[in-house]
């Protein structure tokens, strides 16, 4: 036994692992909080009573994330097939919960599109921002709902947004200076990470003009869909006095846990969050991790189908014959 378990630490990569079991203790430690009731009949309740409603919604939720990341593709000088995106997102976007599972999506597109390095770096940016989107909507949605008795809400909002743009800056500075004193002979690890950080740099760019706003306009409709689910899944369990707009406060605290604390990993983190942020509203712990726990169901549950579908659709799309002359050829279809 020791000298397997051995063997597996060997070969275990801690930058998953790490992550991995900081998520399944979180995730842990809300089931164990909803343990105090009757978990099983309240899920199923809720599913009964909503569930169609969120099948429903994940289809405009998956194709408004798909559209955001195409059109923050293009903006980055990416120009790929719609049906590549599809294929590269829905991989990107079935492990989005594990430790940097976005992150898939890029390495999907690169293959596909046999992409070149400065391209996968540009493709890297566009899936990064996406999650820039998300932060934005949410820090906006945040400043102005706050939360219900938490004065210092709004203060530690700046303070960790502002803490991470001084990091980037200090990096973008680093990079900067190292290019600047010309070290042929530097370290290789380094001389890569100053190309990569120059080329994300040029991609960033290209996202701070007036075409980003086509992009954060289909991130703030995406993140109405789940918060609408959010508020379904409080209204069946009998808690509409949470509102509308403080669904909207908790999905927007949720994002910005995603993306602001150095956990690469959605799974745990955003159900613990959500407990923290509905106690904040008077809903006691046990009915708040049951509500979480609702929402993982029917935001995971759904969209996986969906995701399956599609996937099925393009591969059938793909078996097909040429088509005629005369009818769309596949490169048509593509665009």
């Amino acid at each position: 036994m020791r000298r397997a378990l051995g063997w597996i630490l060997r070969r275990a990569d801690l930058r998953v692992v790490v992550p991995g079991l900081v998520a399944f203790a979180l995730f842990a430690y809300v089931v164990d909080i909803a343990s105090h009731r009757d978990v099983a009949g309240e899920l199923g309740g809720v599913l009964g009573r909503v569930g169609w409603l969120a099948a429903l919604l994940a289809v405009p939720y998956f194709a408004l994330r798909v559209l955001s990341w195409h059109l923050l593709l293009d903006q980055v000088g990416v120009v790929v097939p719609i049906r590549q995106t599809v294929a590269a997102f829905s991989a990107g976007e079935l492990t989005k919960s594990l430790p940097g599972g976005v992150y898939l999506e890029t390495y999907v597109l690169a293959r596909l599109e046999r992409l070149r390095e400065r391209e996968v770096v540009a493709a890297a940016v566009a899936t990064t921002g996406m999650d820039v989107m998300v932060g934005t909507v949410a820090f906006l949605a945040a400043m102005a709902l706050g939360l219900p008795g938490r004065g210092w809400f709004r203060w530690l909002l700046v303070s960790v947004a502002g803490a991470w743009l001084v990091v980037f800056g200090l990096v973008w500075l680093a990079s900067r200076w190292w290019r600047s004193r010309e070290h042929p002979d530097g370290p290789r690890w380094m001389l890569v990470v100053v190309r990569i950080v120059g080329e994300a740099a040029r991609g960033a760019a290209r996202l701070v003009q007036p075409a980003s706003a086509r992009p954060l306009t289909a991130t703030a409709a995406y993140l109405v869909v789940i918060a609408v689910i959010l508020w379904l899944v409080l209204d069946a369990l009998g808690l509409a006095r949470v509102g509308f707009s403080g669904a909207v406060g908790v999905i927007a605290v949720v994002s910005l846990a995603n993306d602001l604390l150095p956990i690469p990993t959605e799974l745990g983190l955003t159900e613990i969050t959500g407990v923290g942020v509905l106690s904040a509203h008077g809903v006691p712990a046990p009915d708040a991790a049951v509500v979480m726990l609702a929402y993982r169901i029917l935001t995971t549950g759904p969209l996986t189908v969906v995701i399956g579908v599609v996937l099925a659709w393009l591969r059938i799309r793909s078996r097909q014959p040429p088509a005629p002359s005369g009818e769309p050829t596949e490169a048509e279809w593509n665009r």
